[in-house]
């Protein structure tokens, strides 16, 4: 191992300009996200040669891979030591909070950073909290969350146009139309549209999957939405129709009788539905503590209103 006290002048000179050199990239780096965090990290890279770059690297490299799985639609972080050495890094070790939480804070200014800055980074996600957000008192709150509504449906519907052009040039393609109802699932499910719009959307999405199915019955997902949507409809005899097809596609499937039982307790028909329980139970269906719950809830009908 070289010793510095062995060096002669010549590479002591190199070292340094080297070393100043490293110093100066890491700063251009990092000052293109925080250009005072920088100067901050720069000293420190400057003044400690070789550990002070490991160091801050080693933090960048733990921070990526401690947060990088985080749900951002319910953790969200405060940012009152904004203004910290190391802000960037420390800012990820802050409080963290449900992002939920941040509506019902009595700090105007932190509450009104915490959301719109999730809202603009597009990690508020939750439609439910984003009504709450729109309709919010604050009213730059409830601007960026209009804003971001506005921008989904708008993008959504940009996406369903041009989809319904390529199905009508070609409507026996099945990728077209799986894309096309997971679009279109995605976008009854904002929860922003007015009711004659839903409900216009909602028909047209369920006629689309009767075609899809007709076309491909592989897919378990379909039969499930095109049931549930024509239960909402009160479309009760398409509804009992689709039952009967996803069970003949998957007769060991637990999901046709859940749909089954959903479907006669909506109508009210207690005999169908104990027959359903029964025919469930006696399956040799390896049951999901969905399906347990539902046949503990049921059985016997003393449950039944």
């Amino acid at each position: 191992m070289l010793r510095v006290s062995n060096m002669n002048d010549h590479e002591i000179i190199i070292l340094f300009v080297v070393h100043t050199v490293v110093s100066l990239l890491y700063f251009f780096m990092a000052a293109s996200k925080n250009k005072s965090q920088a100067i901050s990290e720069f000293l420190i890279v400057f003044s400690i040669p070789i550990f002070g770059l490991i160091f801050l690297l080693g933090l960048r490299l733990f921070d990526f891979f401690r947060f990088k799985n985080e749900d951002p639609s319910y953790m969200y972080q405060e940012f009152k030591n904004s203004n910290s050495v190391l802000g960037d890094i420390i800012r990820r070790k802050a409080n963290i909070i449900p992002i939920e939480d941040a509506l019902f804070l009595d700090d105007a200014k932190l509450k009104r950073t915490l959301l719109t800055d999730a809202i603009k980074q597009d990690v508020l996600r939750n439609n439910n909290l984003l009504l709450r957000a729109v309709r919010d008192s604050d009213r730059e709150i409830s601007h960026y969350a209009v804003s971001a509504v506005t921008t989904t449906i708008e993008k959504m519907e940009s996406q369903l146009f041009h989809l319904e052009k390529k199905m009508r040039s070609d409507p026996n393609n099945n990728d077209n139309l799986r894309q096309y109802a997971d679009t279109m699932s995605d976008y009854l499910q904002i929860g922003f549209l007015d009711k004659i719009s839903q409900k216009k959307s909602e028909k047209a999405y369920a006629s689309m999957l009767e075609n899809l199915i007709s076309l491909d019955a592989t897919e378990k997902k379909y039969f499930i939405e095109k049931i549930n949507y024509e239960i909402k409809l009160e479309n009760y005899i398409k509804a009992e129709e689709f039952c009967e097809k996803f069970l003949e596609y998957f007769p060991n499937s637990e999901m046709p009788y859940i749909l089954y039982i959903k479907l006669y307790s909506q109508l009210k028909n207690y005999n169908g539905l104990q027959e359903k329980v029964k025919q469930l139970k006696a399956s040799p269906i390896q049951f999901t503590v969905n399906a347990l719950e539902i046949i503990r809830f049921w059985d016997g009908g003393e449950h039944y209103v």
